[in-house]
C-alpha cells in the first residue's frame, strides 16, 4: 500500500477526496474479530474482480492485520487503481463492518449475523417452494408442460436474492427425477420447449412460450417478455437480431430480462432459471452483444439556432479571407515564441528557462485584447492561465477548454533538418511550420479567437466557459495543470463541470470511412527504477557476474515475454471496432466476424483474445491500445574502463492498458526479479520504498505512475456532452463522418482533472479532407498544421460552445 501512495496523485486524492463521515471514527482492530473480516474480504473481491486475485486481498488484510488503528482513507485511494469505481462502496461497506463488530463483545459485525440466519432461512423456504411445485407439477397430465413452465417461472420469480442462491441446491436434487419422468412422457416432451443452448449469436428457436407471451401481453406485460416471445422469421423481419431479446436462459451475464427467460424454460431448468434472476438482480456483463444490433449510433447534425444575426455573420466570417490572412498571423505569432520545457527543469521561481512564458503571456494579452479586458484572467503558479467567462445561468455547470503552452524542445543538431526553421511559424501557402504549430497551439489559438469572436459579437453565455492552459503538459504537467486542477477543483468540486475539451485524438480515414475519434480513455503510465549494487574492484581480476551483466539478464528476461494483448469490455478502441463494423465499407470481414461472436476476458487473461490479436494486425499503434507497453528506455552503469560497475541503473517506461493496473506491472517485475536477487545473492527491494542499498537489487516506480483515467460516458441517447460533441462534428463536417470512440496511448493535462467531471474529451476537432495526415510530426523535425485544419477547428469551438450553452444535459 506503501508504493501506491508514493505517487502524487494519490497523495492529491488523500487529500481532495470527499470520503464518507464514518471514516473519521477510528476502529481498534484488536476488538474485530479479525478471520470473519478477512472471509468477507476475500469473497467481496472475488464478486467484484470475479477471480481470485491474491495481490489485492493481502492489501487489504495488511490493513486489517498491521497497525491497530488502521487508516481507511488510504485503503480507499490505494483500492481505486485495482477495483476503479468499485474501490468507494467496498471501503465503505468494510469500514461499516469493522465500525459494528468492534461494538461487538464477540468481535463480529451484527450485519454478518444478521445476514447468516437469513441465508439460512431463506434455505429452507426456497426448499419449501421447490417441494410445493414438484407436487403440483408432477399432479398434472403429461401434457400440461406449458403448466410445468408457467410454475417454475412463478416460483422462481417471487424469490428474493437469498431464495433464489438457496433454491439451487435444492432444485438440482429434482433434475433427475424429473428427468426420468420426461423419459416416459413423449406426447409431453413433444410439447416441451427445448432448452435453448448458451451460443452467443444463434437464433433462439421457436418455443412453446408464445402462448405465454400472448398471455402476457393481454395482461399488459413489460416491452421486455412481448419481445422474448417473438419467433425467429419475425426478429429478422423487424431487422433484428434473432440472439436479442429472448437469447439463452443459461447465459447469465446477458442481461435479458428474468420474465423473457423464464417464459422459455421448462421445471427441468429451474436451476438455469434461479441463475438468471440473480443475475437480474446483480447485472455485470462482460459479453458484448452481436454486431447485428446498432451499437456505434450516430446523432444528427446539431447546429446552433439561426435566429442572431451577429452571431450568424459571426460564424459566416471564419470562412472568409480576411479571417484567414488575421488567424495566420496570430497562430505563426505563437509559433515564433520558443516555449520549450525540458525534462530538467526546475521549479518555478528558481529555473530562468521558465520565463519565455512571460513573453507568450505578452503575445496574448495583445492578440486578445477582448478576452484580457472583458474576462477573469487568473494567474496560477506564475505561468498557468485561467479565464473565466461567467454565464447568466449559475444552475448550469461550466464548460472547461483546455491546451498547453509549452511545446517539446528543438534538439540543435536537428534544426538543419527542418524545411524551415523550427520556431519561423513559416507560412507557404498550406501550412504553418514550426515546434507547437500542431502540438498543440493550433488548439489554444483556436479556442482564444473563438472566444474572442464571440466576444465582438455581443454573445452572453448561460454557461460559464472556463479556459485553463498549463505549461509543462510535455513533462508531464506537475507544475502547470497539477497546480491548475486543484485550484479549479476548490471552485467547483466534485463533479462540478459539464465537461472538458483538451487536445487529442482527431480524425482520420480508415477501411473507407472518415471517423472522429474523441479520446475518451487515457492508458495509465509508470516508469520503474531498477538499481543493482554489486562489490566492485579492479577490472584485472573480475567477477563472473558484474552488476551490468547482471541487469542485462534482467532485461533479457523482461523483454523476452511482451504484456498480452486483449480488449477489456471498456476499452474505448473495442467501440472503434464496433463503429467499424456497422458503418465502413472496407471493414475487414474477419473481424467483423471476430467481433460478431465476441466476449471479453474477464480479469484471467489466460485464453487468448483473438479478436484484439487479430486488430493488432493493424500496426503497433492499434497493438497497443489493447496492450500494456514496456520500453527500456536508460541504462548507465560504470565509470571507468579498468573498474568493476559499482552501480547499474534501469528505467522502463510503461503505458497501462485498460484492465490493468501499475501493479499489474509491479507484481510481473517483482516475479522477473526475484529469482535472479536469489541467483546472485542479493537483496531484493521490491516496492517497498528502498531505492537502492548495497548488494542489492532494488525496484521503485516514479512519481508520476498514474493508474488507467476513467472512460468517459459516450451515450448518444440522451442529451449528452458526448452527443452533443459528436452532433456538432457531423454539423461542420457532415453526416457521412462516423463519430466513434477513440483512446489515447500518450497522457494529457487531463489526467489532474478526473475529480471535476467524467465527461473529458482528449479531441483535436480540426480537419483538413485534402491532407488527412492528423496531428503533422509533432515532437519530430517538420512539424506542420494545416491552415484549413485549423480553421475548422475555430469553427467547431464556435459551433460547440453555442451547441453546449443551455443545454439540458443529462
Amino acid at each position: 500500500m506503501s508504493a501506491a501512495l508514493t505517487t502524487d496523485v494519490d497523495k492529491r486524492l488523500l487529500r481532495t477526496t470527499k470520503f464518507p463521515p464514518e471514516f473519521n471514527i477510528k476502529v481498534d482492530m484488536t476488538k474485530v474479530n479479525i478471520p470473519v473480516i478477512k472471509k468477507w474480504v476475500s469473497d467481496e473481491i472475488l464478486r467484484i474482480l470475479e477471480n481470485e486475485d491474491d495481490v489485492v486481498t493481502e492489501i487489504v488484510f495488511n490493513l486489517i492485520e498491521g497497525p491497530r488503528y488502521p487508516n481507511i482513507k488510504e485503503l480507499q485511494i490505494t483500492m481505486n487503481g485495482f477495483l476503479d469505481k468499485d474501490a468507494a462502496k467496498f471501503s465503505h461497506n468494510l469500514w461499516k463492518l469493522c465500525l459494528s463488530a468492534q461494538e461487538n463483545p464477540q468481535g463480529i459485525p451484527k450485519e454478518l449475523l444478521e445476514a447468516k440466519k437469513t441465508e439460512l432461512a431463506n434455505v429452507k423456504v426456497s426448499s419449501k417452494k421447490i417441494e410445493s411445485a414438484r407436487k403440483l407439477a408432477s399432479d398434472k397430465k403429461p401434457n400440461a408442460s406449458a403448466t410445468k413452465t408457467w410454475l417454475a417461472c412463478v416460483v422462481v420469480s417471487e424469490m428474493t436474492e437469498g431464495e433464489a442462491k438457496g433454491a439451487m441446491a435444492t432444485a438440482t436434487l429434482y433434475r433427475a427425477e424429473i428427468r426420468d419422468r420426461r423419459l416416459q412422457e413423449n406426447d409431453a416432451r413433444a410439447s416441451f420447449p427445448k432448452p435453448s443452448v448458451s451460443r452467443p449469436h444463434e437464433a433462439s428457436e421457436p418455443s412453446a412460450t408464445s402462448s405465454l407471451g400472448d398471455t402476457q401481453e393481454r395482461n399488459g406485460s413489460s416491452p421486455g417478455l412481448q419481445q422474448a416471445s417473438k419467433s425467429s422469421a419475425e426478429k429478422k423481419e423487424d431487422g433484428e437480431s434473432t440472439n436479442g431479446g429472448a437469447e439463452t436462459v443459461n447465459n447469465q451475464e446477458s442481461g435479458l430480462s428474468f420474465l423473457g427467460a423464464a417464459a422459455m424454460a421448462t421445471l427441468y431448468w429451474v436451476p438455469s432459471l434461479v441463475q438468471v434472476l440473480i443475475g437480474r438482480l446483480h447485472p455485470h456483463s462482460h459479453h458484448h452483444e452481436s454486431t447485428s444490433k446498432a451499437q456505434c449510433s450516430q446523432p444528427a447534425a446539431l447546429f446552433p439556432p439561426t435566429d442572431n444575426n451577429a452571431l450568424n455573420k459571426m460564424y459566416d466570417y471564419i470562412s472568409s479571407e480576411a479571417f484567414k490572412t488575421a488567424s495566420i498571423a496570430r497562430h505563426s505569432g505563437a509559433v515564433k515564441i520558443p516555449t520549450e520545457s525540458f525534462d530538467d527543469m526546475g521549479p518555478v521561481g528558481e529555473d530562468k528557462r521558465w520565463e519565455i512564458l512571460y513573453d507568450f503571456h505578452e503575445y496574448l494579452a495583445n492578440t486578445f485584447p477582448r478576452m484580457h479586458k472583458d474576462l477573469k484572467v487568473e494567474k496560477v503558479n506564475t505561468y498557468g492561465l485561467v479565464y473565466t467567462w461567467e454565464g447568466s445561468d449559475d444552475a448550469l455547470k461550466p464548460l472547461i477548454l483546455m491546451a498547453h503552452q509549452d511545446v517539446v524542445p528543438v534538439p540543435g543538431s536537428t534544426v538543419d533538418a527542418w524545411t524551415h526553421p523550427p520556431f519561423s511559424g513559416y507560412y507557404d501557402g498550406k501550412f504553418i511550420w514550426g515546434r507547437g504549430s500542431s502540438d498543440c497551439k493550433n488548439q489554444l489559438i483556436a479556442e482564444m479567437e473563438a472566444i474572442e469572436l464571440f466576444l465582438e459579437a455581443g454573445f452572453e453565455p448561460k454557461r460559464t466557459i472556463v479556459m485553463s492552459f498549463g505549461f509543462d503538459e510535455e513533462i508531464s504537467g506537475r507544475q502547470g495543470a497539477g497546480h491548475l486542477a486543484p485550484f479549479l477543483y476548490e471552485r467547483y468540486g466534485d463533479d462540478g463541470i459539464a465537461a472538458i475539451v483538451d487536445e487529442g485524438a482527431g480524425l482520420m480515414s480508415s477501411w473507407g470511412k472518415t471517423f472522429a475519434m474523441p479520446g475518451v480513455g487515457e492508458k495509465g503510465y509508470t516508469d520503474v527504477h531498477i538499481t543493482i549494487r554489486m562489490p566492485g574492484g579492479h577490472s584485472s581480476i573480475p567477477v563472473d557476474h558484474t552488476s551490468i551483466g547482471v541487469m542485462s539478464e534482467l532485461i533479457t528476461a523482461v523483454e523476452a515475454e511482451q504484456y498480452p494483448t486483449y480488449l477489456a469490455d471498456d476499452n474505448p478502441f473495442l467501440g472503434l471496432l464496433q463503429c467499424g463494423a456497422e458503418h465502413a465499407p472496407e471493414f475487414p470481414s474477419k473481424l467483423k466476424k471476430l467481433l460478431h461472436h465476441y466476449e471479453a476476458p474477464k480479469t484471467c487473461k489466460a485464453k487468448p483474445d483473438h479478436l484484439a490479436l487479430e486488430a493488432a494486425k493493424m500496426g503497433p499503434a492499434q497493438q497497443y491500445l489493447m496492450q500494456t507497453s514496456q520500453a527500456v528506455d536508460v541504462i548507465t552503469g560504470g565509470i571507468k574502463v579498468n573498474a568493476l560497475p559499482e552501480r547499474t541503473s534501469l528505467t522502463i517506461n510503461h503505458r497501462i492498458n485498460i484492465g490493468d493496473t501499475p501493479q499489474t506491472v509491479w507484481t510481473r517485475l517483482t516475479h522477473l526479479a526475484k529469482p535472479l536477487a536469489a541467483k546472485y545473492n542479493l537483496t531484493l527491494h521490491a516496492f517497498d520504498g528502498t531505492t537502492e542499498a548495497p548488494n542489492s537489487l532494488s525496484l521503485y516506480p516514479s512519481e508520476t505512475t498514474l493508474r488507467v483515467a476513467p472512460v468517459t460516458p459516450t451515450n448518444v441517447d440522451a442529451v449528452t456532452p458526448y452527443a452533443i460533441l459528436a452532433a456538432t462534428t457531423r454539423a461542420l463536417y457532415g453526416e457521412d463522418i462516423v463519430v466513434s470512440p477513440g483512446m489515447m496511448t500518450g497522457n494529457t493535462d487531463t489526467r489532474y482533472y478526473w475529480n471535476l467531471t467524467r465527461h473529458i474529451f482528449r479531441y483535436g476537432p480540426g480537419f483538413d479532407p485534402s491532407w488527412d495526415k492528423g496531428l503533422g510530426n509533432i515532437h519530430t523535425v517538420d512539424e506542420k498544421i494545416s491552415v484549413v485544419n485549423h480553421n475548422n477547428m475555430v469553427k467547431w469551438f464556435a459551433l460547440f460552445i453555442r451547441n453546449m450553452d443551455g443545454a439540458d444535459l443529462e
